[in-house]
């Protein structure tokens, strides 16, 4: 698990209850928060390990998992937008696929070159805004759809 790289694996949970995503980030969307605050997590603690000087311990298999992990996430969130028949679905999937290209790369130059700064400076910087202003836009769209199934439903 990733979050090992930090802390051994009897204390890893204790350490990512303690760090919680900004409220600006959240969606309001359960399945799309949670995932969310995992990846805000992992990117947290990549960041502290770098910052105490043990970016070293950071190895290609907690990339390999994070990319993983990052890719099953915007399919779901691309599942939710298909499922509502989101306007701005392909824009969001582009981006989608921009950001894993880019990871890709710079994991791939982690690998090459063990310097993390790179591929973690990305995450904060896009992936992280990403979340912030991007995914709020899809999830106004579904509290919309939502907010007008229940008039329906009330005024029945």
């Amino acid at each position: 698990m990733i979050a090992a790289i930090l802390v051994t694996q009897s204390r890893m949970s204790e350490y990512m209850d303690m760090i919680d995503i900004p409220p600006e980030y959240m969606t309001g969307l359960e399945k799309v928060d949670s995932e969310h605050q995992r990846i805000y997590r992992i990117i947290t603690l990549m960041s502290q390990s770098v910052a105490d000087n043990k970016g070293s311990t950071i190895t290609a298999n907690h990339t390999v998992m994070l990319l993983a992990y990052i890719k099953c996430h915007f399919e779901n969130e691309e599942d939710i937008m298909i499922a509502i028949e989101f306007n701005g679905l392909n824009s969001h999937m582009e981006e989608h696929s921009v950001i894993l290209n880019k990871l890709s790369d710079l994991f791939c130059q982690h690998r090459m070159t063990g310097d993390i700064t790179s591929a973690l400076s990305y995450l904060i910087g896009s992936l992280i805004e990403h979340m912030k202003s991007e995914d709020k836009l899809f999830a106004d769209h579904v509290r919309l759809l939502r907010s007008k199934k229940t008039k329906k439903l009330s005024a029945r």
